[in-house]
């Protein structure tokens, strides 16, 4: 337990920025697939948008998360996970969540 917590401080303390800065629309409930529930918030850091979000329910789910101007096709990057995902033909990011898992999105 010790070694998850200090795993957890230390990405907390990575995504400080982040965490604190203002909120650049109110939290949401994105649509999802499968028995999980996504929470999101966007924020605005250093020129970009960042998404923060969170399965908050025991199950995983497909989650599809509206992004105010994001345009089809952009490369939108999952911070902490080395990956990027693209978005929608929507205008959309979609992500795979695992049960309490959480993803944080950069789009420049």
């Amino acid at each position: 337990m010790l070694a998850q917590l200090k795993i957890t401080n230390a990405k907390l303390k990575r995504l400080a920025r982040v965490i604190s800065a203002p909120l650049a629309a109110e939290p949401a409930v994105a649509v999802s697939e499968g028995g999980g529930k996504v929470i999101f918030s966007s924020k605005k850091v250093d020129g970009a948008t960042v998404v923060l979000a969170v399965n908050v329910w025991d199950a995983k789910a497909r989650a599809t998360i509206p992004v105010a101007g994001l345009k089809k096709g952009a490369k939108i990057e999952v911070l902490e996970e080395s990956r990027t995902i693209r978005a929608n033909d929507d205008g959309a990011l979609a992500d795979e969540f695992g049960p309490y898992q959480e993803h944080v999105y950069r789009i420049r």
